[in-house]
């Protein structure tokens, strides 16, 4: 809110009736975000007989050199209060999000010559699309391709071996994520076990925001561990408790709670308390990681409010008659057939 107290000085300084323009930047209220908003200005008028009138309202943003005017034609109140609005989307200095990939595989493990089914098909993009999947079988095949959501391998030889694959959208951002392909007969169980990696990503739904680690626990040799009990809570955003155990790939996928409109750079941080499994021992210190973070976006959007307001009638004198205009500034998400 912004309050004009009229009275001996008019906007150019004198004491003589005159149009004006406020320039008014609200960079730090912009709310971040690619959705069409509904940037919304009110002047009210608190002296009867004494009207003033809103000729125009334009938003400009800085950031592309576009510049939008109000439909809305000129508005007049007289002890009373109107608005005018603008639509508008900003969709500048947001960055871009990664697909996520998300991998399974049928079998996971048997005897040699071993044929596996892979599918991808449960990967995603939030902001975008995915254009190439490439999968590496870990054995020194890959295979690649615009329609390559499926595939299929076979293993000759025994071993254990980690299949992963890689996606990418259009702008070239990727991300990847495995499975463990283990043929022949399965080591004896027990051993000592720790986190080998935990990948953050953020899940939108409208206002809400949740943070999502997938804690990968492995052996001393690398092999996925499947049947751990993982531990652990989350801070910084949230502050829940979590625990889970591991699949087939030695994962396990933990959420936090979600977030309402969430401020740029608001950190989720997930840290894992203890693994436990019968007959293992939880070597905390051959953990490559045991905590981390990932934090919202931050963004730069420049936004110039620029309306115009105008008394109707002139002063009595050579002196302004006081006045109140106050005008309000926000934003609402436009709904069809509403007025303001």
């Amino acid at each position: 809110m912004f309050n004009l107290h009229g009275g001996e000085y008019a906007f150019d300084g004198t004491t003589t009736a005159c149009d004006g323009t406020f320039v008014l930047d609200f960079t730090d209220i912009l709310t971040p975000g690619i959705a069409i908003k509904r940037y919304y200005l009110g002047v009210f008028d608190s002296r009867t007989g004494d009207p003033a009138t809103l000729l125009s309202f334009a938003l400009k943003d800085v950031s592309t050199g576009i510049e939008v005017v109000s439909t809305q034609p000129s508005l007049t109140v007289d002890a009373d209060e109107v608005y005018t609005w603008i639509d508008y989307q900003f969709d500048i200095d947001v960055p871009n999000h990664p697909p996520q990939a998300v991998i399974s595989a049928t079998p996971t493990s048997g005897s040699a010559p071993l044929t596996v089914y892979f599918d991808g098909s449960g990967s995603y993009d939030s902001d975008g699309t995915i254009v190439k999947h490439i999968w590496n079988f870990g054995d020194n095949s890959i295979y690649s391709g615009i329609d390559g959501i499926t595939a299929g391998h076979t293993y000759e030889v025994e071993g254990l071996f980690c299949a992963k694959l890689t996606v990418t959208d259009e702008t070239g951002a990727s991300s990847a994520a495995a499975v463990f392909i283990r043929v022949g007969s399965e080591p004896e169980p027990g051993g000592e076990m720790h986190v080998s990696a935990i990948d953050m990503s953020l899940k939108e739904a409208g206002p809400n925001v949740n943070a999502i680690a997938v804690v990968t626990i492995v052996d001393a040799s690398g092999a996925p561990v499947s049947g751990a009990t993982v531990y652990g809570h989350w801070s910084g955003a949230t502050s829940d408790s979590d625990s889970g155990i591991t699949d087939d790939n030695g994962q396990v996928t933990f959420k936090s709670d979600r977030v309402k409109n969430p401020s740029p750079g608001t950190a989720f941080t997930f840290t894992v308390d203890n693994v436990a499994k019968e007959g293992w021992t939880y070597d905390e210190s051959a953990n490559v990681e045991t905590r981390s973070r990932r934090a919202t976006p931050s963004y730069t959007v420049k936004l110039l409010l620029l309306p115009s307001l105008r008394r109707s009638t002139p002063p009595s004198s050579d002196r302004l008659t006081p006045v109140l205009a106050i005008l309000r500034f926000g934003y609402l998400s436009p709904c069809p057939g509403r007025s303001m």
